[in-house]
């Protein structure tokens, strides 16, 4: 699916289920049926944020993306944005009007998968290229609301706690133009740890994801051909790991002067990632040591860079939130 890059997220997407509509733009209810509408954003913050935040590019729901939602745990409804409108694959409608009832929603809603309240397979990650735009077919999004049919019938996925929130790890890797890599080829980048791109699920029973781990759940590897003439950028999601007890390598390989180096940390990261963070690394070789020269944890959705790492050494990188 393609992305509409530099659009933020400041407009409201709804739909009406009804025929018609009044003069006054007051729902025409058919038949007692109290049609539901949808609004969906991205993000907690205001102003409102984009979906992907970076050094690059911004994104948002565009024509053809579907959202799953459910009502009190009942049957998955497909929403599909048309247009401005975000239209339902089964008419849906309101059983009370005084009733709150509790809504979860998720993104993407692929056809062909099969999908219940407790297990929703999550994008696969094993196969990624790095580049920014290969970030929209592994990402995976949730959000949930509590509410009545209100004024206007409307399901409202937007602001603190309500709006939609990734729930991997995005992790982007600045690689620098200098000492060892200066005139060299990068031919590869590896990233190494228990279960980061093993299958999984989400349950909106325990709003925890589940891992499924198979024989390529703990490498992610990617081939390249990319001669250095400037500073690289490179993007992946992994799945969240809030544990120390299984080290993360990242493995940078390159070629210079017609041989092939592999250039490694043993404890990236602090062989943490965290759910909806974006993590940011500057990544310098030399004297075929790889070192971490710059580190910073921001909010996925944050368009804003606010330093809340700092390193005091390449191998010990300390969270300031934590602390």
């Amino acid at each position: 699916m393609k992305r509409n890059y530099f659009i933020h997220l400041t407009s409201l997407f709804f739909v009406v289920f009804s025929s018609c509509q009044k003069a006054d733009d007051s729902i025409t209810i058919e038949n007692d049926k109290l049609p539901m509408s949808v609004i969906a954003r991205i993000g907690d913050v205001k102003p409102a944020t984009a979906r992907y935040a970076g050094t690059l590019n911004n994104a948002t729901f565009i024509e053809g993306d579907a959202i799953g939602i459910f009502m009190d745990g009942g049957n998955v409804i497909k929403w599909t944005l048309s247009s401005i409108k975000w239209e339902p694959a089964t008419a849906t409608y309101w059983p009370e009007t005084d009733v709150s009832y509790t809504f979860k929603a998720f993104y993407p809603y692929e056809d062909e998968v099969t999908y219940s309240y407790s297990n929703i397979p999550m994008p696969s990650l094993l196969e990624q290229n790095g580049t920014f735009d290969g970030i929209v077919n592994r990402d995976f999004l949730v959000a949930s609301t509590t509410q009545n049919y209100g004024t206007s019938g409307t399901v409202i996925f937007q602001g603190e706690g309500k709006a939609f929130n990734h729930v991997s790890a995005l992790v982007h890797l600045t690689i620098l133009d200098s000492d060892d890599l200066a005139d060299a080829t990068l031919t590869g980048i590896s990233i190494e740890g228990g279960n980061i791109v093993a299958p999984s699920s989400y349950s909106f029973e325990t709003s925890s994801v589940t891992l499924s781990p198979n024989s390529n759940s703990d490498l992610l590897s990617t081939t390249l051909t990319q001669e250095m003439d400037k500073d690289q950028d490179y993007y992946f999601v992994l799945n969240a790991k809030s544990t120390e007890s299984n080290n993360v390598k990242l493995s940078i390989q390159y070629t210079t002067n017609g041989k092939d180096y592999i250039a490694e940390s043993n404890s990236f990261s602090n062989n943490i990632f965290t759910s909806g963070k974006q993590h940011n690394f500057t990544v310098n070789i030399k004297d075929k040591q790889l070192s971490i020269t710059e580190a910073t944890i921001n909010p996925w959705t944050d368009s804003e860079k606010t330093d809340n790492i700092i390193i005091n050494n390449p191998q010990e990188i300390v969270n300031e939130e934590s602390e």
